[in-house]
């Protein structure tokens, strides 16, 4: 049976900072293709569970932080690309989402929509998102 290393290539920060279009296009697409709008979605439910503090892991383009923003939920923007993080305002942060730099129970909430099939170990990052939640905290992905 093949395994996750069969699958092929895992896109790096580096290919979105070096064909950042691409990478637009790609969410343009999705947008474009889906049934509904996931990011609204989330951000009515994160609002509904009248949550705190949220960490929008992969944010990409800061689609869901300004929904939130709207909605008057504080957020914090994490992504692995700076080139992604460029098109975001408010609190942001660039690292690696298998080493997060937050405090443990620093989030009510953790969205990482769209982000954990580029991942090689999600397992690592879901340990880290579970450390960073709140106990009883939400996780959407």
């Amino acid at each position: 049976m093949p395994g996750r290393d069969d699958a092929g290539p895992v896109v790096t920060p580096a290919d979105y900072d070096s064909n950042p279009a691409r990478f637009r296009y790609n969410v343009e697409a999705t947008a474009r293709y889906s049934p509904g709008d996931v990011h609204a979605d989330v951000a009515a439910e994160l609002a509904a569970a009248h949550v705190g503090r949220v960490l929008d892991l992969g944010c990409g383009n800061g689609r869901l932080l300004r929904l939130l923003a709207r909605l008057g939920i504080p957020a914090v923007a994490f992504d692995a690309s700076m080139t992604m993080l460029a098109d975001v305002t408010g609190a942001r942060v660039c690292g690696d989402a298998a080493d997060l730099p937050f405090a443990p129970n620093s989030f009510d909430a953790v969205a990482a929509l769209y982000m954990l099939y580029h991942i090689p170990v999600p397992d690592v990052v879901l340990r880290e998102c579970r450390r960073v939640l709140t106990p009883g905290g939400l996780f959407i992905a």
